[in-house]
């Protein structure tokens, strides 16, 4: 009689066990078909013109320290090195094997007390930027925008519990990156004007378009199926708010060089927690 007892155990608890993989099966199943759905839901559109891009676009030979003090308006440094120099007050760097440009001068920041109030007018500090990095050697056709948003600043007294009112401190201009009609990924343009008028700070994250070697696009549900994985992979089942995406030359660093290919930038917005990003190539 134990024996039969322990045989009945043992296959209730058999069953338990394969009941308890099928419902996880099943949940595994809903939410990769939770995660399937909101992907479909925003995937963008692509075709073969996303191939179109040109092989390759180069404007980093041309760029120096002189152009770049040329484009800022500032002085040429006597003792600059080819792509370098610091001193004090001034930060100037380029690094052409990744389109990398930065220039900052401490003096034409904001002081309170000394410097005006009023930022300089959206239109003039958007010109100033766009013919700053046309002057160091950016394409002018790979420009898009740009935006200008002004940074406001506020003091006032913990104690009395006061504000005082609010007053420009700069203009922030931003330059995006469009090649063959699509948004390049990871290339900016940042730059700010002081309320006197001058480049405060640059900074141009543009590499060389070098198209990577891309022959045909890859299957829709071979993309998607991609996408889900990957944020299975992340979210672990959890639930996700939101999935947004866009299509894009996305940036991959092969032999030493930075390759663009046409993919989809994914943002993911879970229910709790941090959101991530990842990009997922459209062709091979």
């Amino acid at each position: 009689m134990k024996i039969c007892h322990i045989g009945i155990i043992s296959a209730c608890l058999l069953v338990i066990a394969m009941t308890s993989t099928v419902v996880a099966q099943e949940e595994q199943r809903k939410t990769d078909s939770d995660y399937s759905a909101l992907i479909r839901e925003s995937l963008p559109v692509w075709d073969e013109s996303v191939l179109n891009a040109p092989k390759q676009k180069l404007w980093t030979e041309r760029a120096s320290i002189q152009l770049l003090t040329e484009a800022v308006r500032d002085k040429v440094p006597e003792k600059a090195e080819k792509e370098s120099f610091q001193d004090k007050e001034r930060k100037l760097q380029i690094e052409k094997d990744r389109g990398y440009v930065r220039y900052i001068n401490a003096n034409r920041g904001y002081k309170h007390g000394v410097s005006p109030t009023k930022a300089v007018a959206k239109d003039q500090a958007e010109k100033m930027i766009v013919e700053a990095v046309k002057t160091i050697g950016v394409p002018e056709d790979e420009l898009k925008g740009p935006g200008v948003s002004t940074v406001l600043s506020q003091g006032g007294s913990v104690q009395e519990k006061t504000r005082d009112e609010a007053f420009a401190r700069e203009q922030l201009v931003y330059i995006e990156r469009n090649v063959n009609n699509l948004p390049v990924f990871a290339s900016e343009i940042k730059g700010a004007i002081s309320n006197s008028g001058e480049i405060s700070r640059l900074l141009v994250k543009w590499p060389d378009f070098f198209l990577a070697d891309v022959q045909k696009l890859r299957p829709q549900d071979q993309v998607i199926n991609d996408i889900v994985t990957q944020i299975q992979d992340a979210m672990q089942g959890r639930p996700v708010l939101s999935v947004n995406m866009k299509l894009a030359y996305t940036p991959l660093r092969t032999e030493g060089r930075i390759k663009f290919v046409p993919g989809i930038v994914v943002a993911v917005t879970p229910e709790e927690g941090n959101g991530f990003m990842f990009t997922v190539p459209v062709a091979n």
